[in-house]
């Protein structure tokens, strides 16, 4: 897919889906229930997503992991709720794995 972006502004539900690393079902699910990145919707059934507006998505959720433990493992997650966010610490701290977890705020 990559070979085909140069230049192209615009992209597919299934293209934007494969670029954002979900399913394309997934995005209709998101934009189902007013959540996920912008898109247009030039005809009744196709979406187009803007690449600039995929990106700006994928920085607006980005987070900051700093972990420090066994050689420098990295954890990646997502949003967690604070029940999660603690059992994911626990099995975190079990594993010798120690650091803080840091969200990226939004101005």
């Amino acid at each position: 897919m990559g070979d085909d972006l140069p230049g192209k502004k615009w992209l597919t539900r299934e293209e934007a889906g494969e670029y954002l690393g979900v399913h394309h079902r997934t995005l209709a699910n998101w934009a189902a229930k007013g959540h996920g990145p912008r898109y247009s919707k030039p005809s009744g059934k196709s979406c187009m997503y803007r690449l600039a507006d995929l990106d700006a998505y994928l920085e607006a959720h980005l987070a900051q992991v700093v972990l420090t433990g066994i050689m420098g493992v990295a954890v990646r997650h997502g949003a967690l709720t604070a029940r999660q966010h603690v059992k994911r610490h626990r099995i975190l701290v079990e594993c010798g794995i120690t650091g803080v977890l840091v969200p990226k705020r939004t101005s």
